[in-house]
Order: structure tokens, then sequence, then C-alpha cells
């Protein structure tokens, strides 16, 4: 028999008691075994297995493996799901003593001689205790030819894990750039923190956003140099900007992360995609990743920087939003500026009075003189209308209220719209600024899977601009609260997108919102676009409507 181990973390906690239920199968067989626990606590599920079920090569070599890890819902009750992560995967079983690609990991070897042959090279090493304080290279090697080719290893073992190869192993020193992250005399006004992989595009945005600010670009390994002794370590960030804010000459009003973040930033996944590390806070539902954390320098849950994230990986598709911010600059202001889309799901006595919530919406965008498509389900014909309006670039904003999630508005019937219409929109340079009160529609953390909020505005030839979005679950009272400071701070007094979000904010501090709910609406895309408008429309002293408790 083989053993496999599974380590869960729950991410939910929607229900009194237990919330999660797993089981595995393997190459498609059920696994006799299962594990239950509760919200947000690490659960183990080790179960044995046949090895029969694993196919291997002639000379031992494991073929590729189907692990299947299946949740059920431990409650009928509407709204209840449960969602886990998979924290690591450890499979036991026995194999021939066959090196792969020139290397092979022993674990738990068996006491005595053990001989291990499928090398090309005569230089074989072998290390005991690999990646413990106790390593150390093993002497005493027996080598010689394999009586089937290339060559082999013996040696005496203790016990315990073994590490061998016949690779070269050869180290890659990486230059390290003098930074002047402490200097006091730093200034800036629009602070770049990216990766020198992204290199190329972040400094097209330095150079685009100079015309307009004092810019700075900050190289992420400086910041783990200087804060982190060179590890990677999103708390490094936050030290860097708590220190930028309190010694630097000038504080910068705006702060974008250049790069996407996800849960798999070693890339154990491998789509090499997560460039800026996420910075997690809790919920009542589990954790979420939040760059309002970054930017909170007092711990008062109230951003100290208008922050953003531009979530691309690669210089190419970071020099096309920098054309993207650059046509939106230069298109001319005209009606579609004026236009906006007010988009609500049907009310819920569960979750909220959308319909009224976004009435309030509409009226304070009507009193800025704007021109208001109401698109309310299941009135009308959401979906379409709001698909052929964006597309024709009738709208210079578009606001949402309702259920929704990662890479939708909408429940999964009602599909208003999703990720995979933003490339068919093709609305150009005619962009608006989208904000969504709804649940997950700025989460991008999970690989492979870019957030509804960060597709529109990554797309090249259409989309938004920016986002102001969710990265987690949210209330529908206090989004609304949100919502409407937002609105008026964004088209009332001409703030930027992230001055809006911030000076949203700093008004619900002073309203007393719950505290996890400053960490779930983040920037997507650059903090400082500002939404525009034609020359008399915008109104500077505000409209104030009262919210329903």
């Amino acid at each position: 028999e083989g053993n496999l181990k599974i380590v869960l973390r729950g991410v939910s906690n929607t229900v009194e008691g237990d919330d999660h239920l797993a089981r595995v199968m393997l190459n498609g067989t059920p696994l006799n075994g299962e594990v239950q626990w509760d919200g947000t606590d690490q659960a183990v599920l080790e179960v044995p297995f046949a090895q029969s079920l694993l196919a291997g090569t002639e000379n031992g070599e494991l073929a590729a493996v189907t692990l299947e890890v299946q949740g059920e819902v431990l409650s009928n009750a509407a709204h209840k799901y449960s969602l886990f992560y998979i924290e690591s995967v450890e499979f036991s079983y026995d194999r021939k003593m066959y090196a792969q690609d020139n290397a092979l990991r022993i674990h738990d070897a068996p006491q005595g001689v053990v001989t291990v042959s499928g090398f090309s090279s005569y230089d074989i090493q072998v290390i005991e205790a690999p990646n413990t304080p106790d390593a150390a290279w093993r002497k005493n090697l027996t080598i010689s030819e394999a009586a089937g080719g290339g060559y082999q290893v013996s040696f005496v073992s203790t016990g315990g894990d073994y590490q061998l190869s016949a690779a070269p192993v050869t180290v890659m020193p990486e230059p390290d750039y003098p930074s002047r992250l402490l200097s006091r005399r730093n200034r800036a006004e629009y602070l770049i923190i990216a990766p020198r992989s992204l290199q190329q595009s972040a400094e097209a945005l330095s150079d685009y956003r100079a015309t307009l600010y004092r810019t700075q670009i900050i190289w992420l390994q400086d910041i783990y140099d200087v804060f982190s002794g060179g590890r990677v370590d999103s708390e490094a960030i936050e030290e860097f900007l708590a220190y930028v804010h309190s010694h630097w000459q000038q504080v910068p009003e705006y702060v974008v992360l250049f790069g996407r973040g996800t849960l798999d930033h070693p890339d154990r996944k491998g789509f090499d995609e997560s460039m800026i590390p996420l910075r997690m806070a809790a919920t009542p539902w589990g954790l979420i990743g939040s760059d309002n954390r970054y930017a909170d320098v007092d711990g008062d849950y109230v951003p100290d920087f208008s922050i953003g994230r531009i979530a691309v990986s690669t210089n190419a598709a970071g020099l096309a939003y920098v054309d993207k911010l650059t046509a939106y600059d230069t298109e001319p202001a005209a009606d579609w500026t004026a236009h906006a889309a007010v988009v609500a799901d049907d009310p819920d006595p569960d979750a909220g009075d959308f319909h009224a919530n976004s009435d309030q919406i509409a009226a304070i965008l009507t009193g800025y003189n704007m021109t208001v498509d109401k698109l309310y389900h299941p009135d009308g014909q959401v979906r379409n209308s709001l698909l052929a309006n964006w597309a024709a670039g009738e709208y210079g904003f578009v606001n949402y209220d309702g259920h929704g999630g990662r890479t939708q508005l909408g429940k999964s019937s009602e599909n208003f719209l999703k990720a995979g219409d933003v490339a068919a929109l093709g609305n150009g340079s005619h962009l608006p600024v989208f904000s969504a009160l709804t649940c997950a529609a700025g989460d991008s953390s999970y690989p492979g899977v870019l957030s509804l909020g960060d597709t529109l505005s990554l797309q090249v030839d259409g989309g938004a601009v920016a986002a102001f979005v969710p990265t987690g679950l949210s209330l529908d009272g206090p989004a609304h609260q949100l919502n409407i400071a937002f609105v008026n701070a964004l088209v009332g007094e001409g703030k930027s997108v992230g001055m809006a979000a911030r000076s949203a904010l700093e008004e619900a501090d002073i309203s007393g919102m719950v505290p996890f709910m400053f960490d779930v609406y983040n920037v997507a895309g650059d903090p400082a676009v500002k939404m525009k408008r034609l020359e008399g429309y915008r109104i500077s002293d505000g409209v104030s409507l009262e919210i329903k408790k």
C-alpha cells in the first residue's frame, strides 16, 4: 500500500459547527476516508491506497497522477457553501531505486546497502538529510557501470531521507543593485512597486505619469533586501510603505502595485503570473487578498495612500495597459462621458434591496447632470442591453449592485456580464470607470483565473479603464454606504478612482463601518485615473442621500 496525506485549509465559515467535508479520488477511484472540519481551521486527510492505482514506467518512474479532492456543503440552508484550499499533498509509495533526469529523492530509505541506477554520469553526489540543519555530503560511495547502461551508486543507508544527483550543481548569482529606499530625501507623488521582470513596462508607466506627477519606481527585490533580509515576504511591502509615510521627504498620494498576485506565489502550478504577493485579511467568511492592507500605515483599516493594482504578469500586458491609459486620456470628452449605466439584480430579502440602492445611485448621478440607463433585473433585458451599449462605447460610468462572483455579475442563471464577454466588447477608448457592489468581482487570487474587474481593466481594446471592486464576500448595507461616498467623490468632486476609493473608506470610518469591509473593496487598475466629464457637468458641492439602515 501507498499513503496519501493532504493538508486542507478552510476559507468559508457560513454555518454553526462544521462547514466542510472532503473526500479524495485517485486516478478516478474513490479512496476510503474523509475528513470534516469547521471554518478556517486546518484539516488533514490521510488515507492508504493500493499501489496498483498508480501507473508507472518500466524503470519505476511515476506516470501522471490525477488527484481529485471533492468537497461537500454540510448544510442545506440558502446561501451556505464550502470553500477550502489544498495546502499540500504528500504521496508515499514504493518504487524502484532508479534516477529520473539524473536525480532521485529517497524518503524513509531502508537501512543497509542502497543501490540506485539510472545516472548518465559517473559524478554522482549523495546528500543525507537534505534541507535540514543536519544535511551532509555522503562519502564512501561505490560508483560503477550499471548492467543496463549508465551508472549506479551504492552506499550504506542509516534510514531517513537522501538526495541523489549526477547533474552539476550550478549556483547562478543574481546582481544586487544598490537602492536608496531608506533615504529621507526621497520624493514622489506617484510610486510604482514592481518586480524587475516587468522593468520595461513599469518604466513606460512611470514615463507616462511623469507628465503629471513626480514618479518613482521601487523594485520589489530591493524592498525584500532591506525589510525582510532578501526573503519574499508580503509584510516587507507593508513595512516599506509605513517607512515611506513617516520618513520620505514627500509622501506619495498614489501607490501602484505593478503586477498580479495570486495564492500560488511560489508558482507550483506553473502559470508564472504572480508578480507581487497578496496581503491577506480576515473576514467572517475566511481570508481574502486586500491591497488596502498594504496601505494602512496606522492600523485604523483606512488606507493612507491611494493604492491600486495593475494585475499584469508580462511586459506585453503592462505596455498594452499604458497604451490603453494613453488612448483614454487623449480621447475627447463627449456625450458618452456623461452617460452612465446603473445595473441592479432583483431584490433579495436575505441580501439586499438592490433596486432601491440603485435608485439612489441613479438619483446622485442625475444630480450631476449625467444621463442614466437603469437596467434592472427582472424588469428588462439586462444582459443584452448592457453588452450592446457598452460595446457601442456609450458609457462613461457603469455601476452594478447585486449578486455576483469572481468572473461574473449576477447569479449563474443570470450572468449579466461575464469575464468571457469582455474580449468581444470592443469599445476602444470609450472606457467607463466600473464600480461593482457585489461579491468577489475583483478577486484574482486563484491561479489561472483573472477576475472580472481585472479582466475589464486589462482588456486591450475595450473594457473599463479602472474599477472599484470587491476581492471577497460583501455586506449590502456597508457596500451601499461606500458606493454613495465613492460616486460623490468620483463624479461630483472629480477625484481620481484611487482618491475616491480612499475618500469613501475615510467617510465609512467616520460612520463606523464594520472593520472587515475596509479590506474588501479595492482598486483594479491605475488609481490615478480620473473619469472624463464634459465641461459644465461637474457639480462640486456633492449630493447626499440618507442611507437606509
